[in-house]
């Protein structure tokens, strides 16, 4: 669920918009800022370099960082996902791609995850994926 910021504790440090892996988060230095819920994954990291206390999570309190062990990742179920690539579309991180076939004349590819310690756990591809072939597991 996407974070906010409460306009009257932010001062516009702009440490959040630096820190935000998936540039969530827009506003000019020393002006309010504001987080887009469409491209909030719920990481915390702003909140962890907000110095003011003004980033809240959806059920108003105060919000912490995830640590990044706690992070999902997807996996891919090769045997049910058809390859339609929406998953690698809507991943923020670029850290999904459709496989190369393994063979001449091979028809079947499928999503995979390229490389598991830039992925934010965000859980927007397993939410994306029409027929459910991504899973979110523990990353370690």
């Amino acid at each position: 669920m996407p974070f906010s910021i409460n306009r009257e504790k932010c001062i516009g440090c702009d440490a959040c918009r630096l820190t935000c892996p998936t540039q969530a988060i827009s506003g000019l230095q020393y002006e309010k800022h504001v987080i887009d819920p469409e491209l909030c994954v719920s990481c915390g990291l702003c909140a962890d370099f907000c110095e003011n206390k003004a980033i809240y999570d959806n059920r108003g309190k105060l919000a912490e960082f995830c640590s990044w062990e706690d992070w999902g990742i997807p996996e891919v179920d090769a045997e049910i996902c058809t390859g339609c690539s929406l998953c690698v579309e809507t991943c923020p991180m670029y850290v999904l791609k459709i496989n190369e076939p393994e063979f001449h004349g091979d028809i079947r590819t499928h999503a995979v995850l390229t490389d598991k310690d830039l992925c934010i756990g965000c859980e927007k591809c397993a939410a994306r994926c029409p027929i459910h072939a991504i899973k979110i597991i523990p990353r370690v």
